[in-house]
């Protein structure tokens, strides 16, 4: 765990914080990846309007064991394309069994989803 979180202006970040509750990003997540407290993002969004949207509805239950977790999209504008994940994930048994050691991926971009599959060495590992 860090030390206390510092106070970080969040106006700057308006439609970052409004894009990420849109996507249904907790504001926990939100706070880890501004750098400030789960609070100040609450306190924040109550003040400016922005609302978490409801869960879309959907296509049915996936098979299998699954655990959920938030991630974002970084788009390119400061480090280049990349996929944030909850760091939460790191204390999940299927992340550790499966995906802990992944550096690989095949990315499978459709409208409504992206699927991420690990790319299996030579070795069948």
């Amino acid at each position: 765990m860090t030390g206390p979180k510092k106070r970080v202006a969040l106006k700057p970040h308006s439609g970052r914080v409004r894009e990420w509750t849109e996507a249904g990003m907790a504001d926990g997540w939100i706070a880890d990846a501004l750098g400030t407290s789960a609070s100040s993002v609450q306190a924040f969004r109550s003040r400016n309007g922005i609302h978490r949207l409801p869960p879309p509805r959907g296509r049915g239950e996936r098979r299998g064991p699954e655990t959920v977790f938030e991630g974002a999209l970084d788009h390119g504008e400061r480090e280049g394309w990349g996929l944030r994940l909850d760091p939460s994930v790191s204390e999940d048994p299927i992340w550790r069994d499966h995906w802990a050691g992944v550096r690989s991926l095949v990315v499978k971009v459709s409208g409504d989803s992206i699927v991420l599959e690990a790319v299996q060495d030579s070795r069948g590992g």
